[in-house]
This record gives C-alpha cells, structure tokens and sequence, in this order.
C-alpha cells in the first residue's frame, strides 16, 4: 500500500484565482449535456416520431441553424432537459436563445406554428418556469428570479399545429457560462512526449508547459499560440487554486481547453488524453478519455467518492490513440464552480475515539424477539474500549447496525488504520462463539465503501476499500448473518492504530487530544435566505466567520469574538437581500481555517 498522508492547507487568496472571469465571456456557449429527454408522439395520428429525429444528442453544440436532419424533435407531450458547462448568469436582457429548425422561414407561423415552453434550473433537479418560444426565440433568466442556471428544459408547447412539433437545433447562452471558477495555478509535473514520427517536438509555441496556467485563452483560430503540446505519451499534471467545488448533480464540474486550430471535429482530427484528477497527486480517479473538441466538460460527482476534495488534474496522451502530429494541445483547465480553501484536518488524537452524529438501528436476538434493554445504549460505542465483561457495550442484533461519525479525519497510513472491539463475556474464540460484522466507511457519509467482514476483536486497512480512499470520516458496523449467538454483534468501541498524544490506557472517559479547529454547519441549506450559522472551536482565542461570494469577494463577516473551546455558537444572519447563488463560509479560529458551502435561492 502506498501510504498517503493528509496535508492541512488554508490557500488564502488562492481560493478564486481569477478575478477576470467576474463578467461573462463574451463569445456565447451552448448547451453541453444532455439531462434527459422524452420523445413525444405524432400529432395526428398519435404514431411515433420518425426514428431520424430522435437523436438528443443533436441539441448539443453550436446549432446548425440551417434546413438539415442536425434537430431533435420533442413531438407532442415531449421534452429534452439540456445542462450547460458552466452557470450562465442574468445579464441584462435575454440572456438564453434557444434555435429551432422548419425546413420554411424561421417566422413562427409559416407552415405551421411550432412552439415550446421554458423552463430553467439552478441545480438541474427544480425548473422555473421562464416563457414560450416560437420557432427561434429567447428568454431572460430574470424571469425566473434566478441569478444564474445551469440547465434547461424545453417542452412542446400544445399550441403547436405541425405533424411533430418543436424540433430543438441547439441552445445558446447569449452571454457565455463560465462567469466564475478557479484555474491551474502550479505546474506539478510534466512530460513532452514526441511527435508522431517519433521526432522531438521543436516548435517554440508548443513546448512551453505553463501554457497550460491561470485563465485559458479558448482560442481555436489558425495560428493561435496558447497551448502545450503533450505529444505521443506525454501528459502534463497541474495543481488547481484550490480545491475543485462539485456541484453534486450530473452538471459538468470541470472544463479542459484544448486548441485544434480551425476547430476541426474529432473524427477530422483525432487528438486524444486521459483526464483524472487526484487529492494527492499519487492516487488518482480517471474521468475518461476524451478526443479534442471545443467543450471537453466533466462531472466529476460520478467518479470520485462523495465527499473527496481533489486539486490535482493531469492530462495524458496514450499513444495508440490519435495520429495527428503533435497530438493534444492543453490549453488550460476550469474548475467551473470554483475552488474551496477546505481544509481536511488530521483526526489525531489516539486509541480513545469520540463520535458525533452517530445513528442505531436496533435489531433483534436471533429468535426475533427484543435485545435487552441494557445492551441498546449506542453511547456505549463512544470513548477508550473497556475491553472488560462488563456491558458497557452496543448490541447490534439481527438486521442492527451502527453508523458512527469521527470528529476529525481518520488517515489512510500503512498497514491496518481501526481495531473494532467487541465484547463477548469469557472472551472466547471466533470458532466457538461466532460473532460476525460487515464493516463500511465513507468519507461524506453518503458514498459507503466495504472494508470486509470481521469476527470479535479484529482490524481494518481503509485500502481495502474498492475505491483509494486517503482518509475517512464515517464508519458503518453492521451484523452479519453468519453470526450464531443469540444477539450478534456487540461494539465496545473503536482503536486508531497511527495515533498519537493518547491518554492512559486506563482512561476510559477521556476523549483524544484534538486537531480539528472547529466544526461549522450551515442550516437551512439550500436556504431562502435566513441562515443560521453553527460552530464550536476546539481552541480558545478569538474566532472570525465570513461569508463569500463564488467570485471571492467578502459579503459579510458573520462573527468575529472570543469564544470559548467546546461551546455550540449559533449565529443567525438576514441573507435574504443576497443574489442567488452559491457562497462560501470561512471559519478562522487560531487553529486553522475551515470551510463549508451554502446555496440561496429565494
């Protein structure tokens, strides 16, 4: 196992590295992805729509806006969901145009009349509705009272009088989407590999990797000298502003630039790299390969365990891939979100444990009748393991389980990182006292991960995981059905193995030493705009918590006072004058900085 240790970073100033995206680009983009799409029917007769026109796919991209078969058609009681690259704000006046193909003119009641209805997303899960088009037509974000969206839905409006309806060319956002983000701030690491006659790559305009830095220039016009060449086998690995925000749906999180001068389609000109992206720049989780176009957008939500912060994006060539010269050229990288300064803090402490937002599920004795009440007290699973015959235990029970939060981060380090304790009176054998338990972590407590199944006393490697997980916040103990006592599993408690600053042995009260700063909740979240902000520092001193914009700008300074170690703090703040949007909070005690995210939208 490759041991990987967490690093506390606190990146002030790094969080949002360029302020330059603030205003939207001024070259439109379009939609990118396709969320979903239901094919209606034919008006009349009620048939299936030609299979030809069917493809959403087609709805992607710059529209063709022209009489060619490059549409999807909705048809009647039809609808396609679109996501774009990025959050496209309301600027003044429409700010989305949404281009529909009629092999006539493009006025609305020629051969016909073909409408749609619109509707817009913040998240790509709740629509507002923004108005009707007709044919071409356009609409305004501040219709919706949204400041930004990132999705739309376009639906075959009942009015339309044609056989099939609205048929959906593309969508453009008038005013580009990427109005914020971070981009790649350090080069890490890198390799140019050779041309593809096997001849180093000479030419100056290609060979510099820290093209690949700060904002990308998104030109591909002929000539455009703004990219690194990665050549046969190369690959560059660059370090981000910070940590790259997820959005948590199947929105596109990061954006790579490649330059093909003339925009040439992939099948014109085969570029191709591997992108994955890393906590640590050792272990990393693969996005794909993907061949060069002009909108190389990624989820990352669907590669990466929830919950795990990643800075780090590399791009490489495979070499049996593509046959173009020089092969893909890196133009730059865009967290599209932006990037958090959040800390992952070390759990510490020692072989105490202490958990908070720890949830039972009660099961029962074999038999199926109730587990005594004296064995059903899950704080009993907290604190230094008595490792006694005495009940200061939790019974699982048949179909019971135990879900535990630590108030810290537990490293994956060399070698097995938990013991799980069990207490069987007598202290028996495996063989002759058969008490099983399946054993999950998780680092958001969401995404759950198997370790494996253990008998009694027994420990774990968080390697184990089917997934690199370089650290853990959560674990779940449940039963297992191959126990043979009369009531299952029974947890004592939980050892770290890598720890240190540990109280005696014999303190079974005492809670370990420490390392986190604080922990901060933000609740309502997503929130109308009344907020009520939760902390409790750990260190004594003084304490500030703000609130900031996506762009990095301060909006407000929440708190700032003394406040007193192992305290709840409940601050309640107006936010209901505040944009739409997504914030950033920032709690800086003397022991560090710790972030959280929260979404208004009224």
């Amino acid at each position: 196992m490759i041991t990987n240790k967490l690093f506390s970073m606190a990146i002030t100033g790094l969080a949002l590295l360029s302020s330059s995206l603030a205003a939207a680009q001024a070259e439109p983009c379009y939609a990118s992805t396709v969320l979903g799409y239901v094919a209606g029917t034919q008006n009349s007769p009620s048939e299936p729509l030609d299979s030809g026109r069917t493809d959403p796919n087609k709805a992607l991209g710059m529209p063709e806006n022209d009489n060619t078969m490059n549409f999807v058609t909705l048809g009647y009681g039809g609808s396609i969901t679109l996501g774009f690259s990025g959050p496209i704000y309301d600027m003044p006046g429409n700010d989305i145009r949404i281009v529909e193909t009629s092999f006539a003119s493009n006025d609305c009641l020629s051969d016909g009349v073909e409408k749609a209805s619109v509707y817009l997303s913040l998240n790509g899960l709740d629509f507002i509705y923004a108005g009707e088009v007709c044919r071409n037509g356009s609409v305004d974000i501040a219709d919706t009272s949204l400041e930004y969206v990132t999705a739309i839905r376009i639906v075959n409006h009942d009015d339309s009088t044609t056989f099939d309806g609205y048929d959906v060319d593309g969508v453009v956002a008038i005013n580009g989407c990427e109005t914020t983000g971070c981009h790649a701030f350090q080069l890490v690491d890198y390799y140019q590999g050779t041309r593809g006659n096997g001849q180093p790559i000479t030419d100056p305009i290609r060979i510099d990797p820290n093209r690949c830095l700060g904002a990308p220039q998104n030109n591909r016009s002929n000539g455009a000298a703004n990219f690194f060449s990665l050549g046969k086998d190369g690959y560059v690995v660059l370090k981000m502003g910070g940590y790259i925000i997820t959005d948590g749906t199947s929105a596109p999180d990061l954006r790579v630039y490649e330059t093909t001068w003339g925009n040439h389609s992939c099948e014109a000109y085969t570029e191709y790299a591997e992108i994955s992206v890393s906590y640590d720049a050792v272990n990393w989780y693969s996005l794909g390969t993907h061949c060069q176009n002009e909108n190389i957008s990624l989820d990352l939500d669907a590669y990466i365990p929830g919950g795990l912060q990643v800075t780090y994006v590399r791009i490489a060539n495979d070499g049996s891939l593509g046959n173009t010269n020089d092969f893909f050229d890196v133009d730059g990288v865009t967290a599209l979100w932006g990037c958090d300064s959040g800390v992952i803090v070390d759990r510490g402490g020692c072989s105490a444990t202490t958990f908070s937002g720890l949830g039972y599920v009660q099961g029962t004795k074999k038999n199926g009748s109730p587990i005594a009440a004296n064995r059903t007290n899950a704080l009993n699973a907290l604190g230094y393991p008595q490792m006694d015959d005495t009940i200061n235990f939790v019974t699982l029970g048949y179909g019971g389980s135990l879900q535990l939060t630590f108030t810290g981060s537990v490293l994956n380090e060399e070698g097995d990182d938990l013991t799980i304790i069990e207490t069987s009176f007598g202290s028996p054998s495996c063989a002759n006292y058969t008490e099983k338990v399946d054993v999950e972590v998780s680092i958001d407590g969401e995404a759950w991960y198997p370790l494996g199944t253990g008998c009694m006393d027994f420990s774990v490697d968080i390697s184990s995981a089917p997934i690199y997980l370089p650290y853990i916040n959560h674990i779940r103990l449940t039963n297992n059905s191959e126990s043979l006592t009369e009531d299952g599993f029974d947890v004592d408690g939980i050892i770290f193995l890598h720890a240190s600053d540990c109280p005696e042995d014999d303190d079974t009260t005492q809670g370990p030493i420490q390392r986190l700063s604080a922990e901060l909740t933000t609740y309502p979240n997503p929130s109308a705009g009344n907020l009520n902000f939760s902390f409790t520092s750990y260190v004594e001193g003084k304490a500030s918590l703000e609130l900031y914009n996506i762009n990095g700008q301060l909006v407000s300074k929440v708190f700032n006072g003394d406040i007193v170690p192992g305290e709840e703090n409940v601050v309640e703040f107006d936010g209901s004058s505040l944009p739409n949007g997504l914030y950033i909070t920032r709690l800086h005690t003397s022991d560090g900085t710790i972030t959280g995210k929260v979404v208004i939208t009224h």
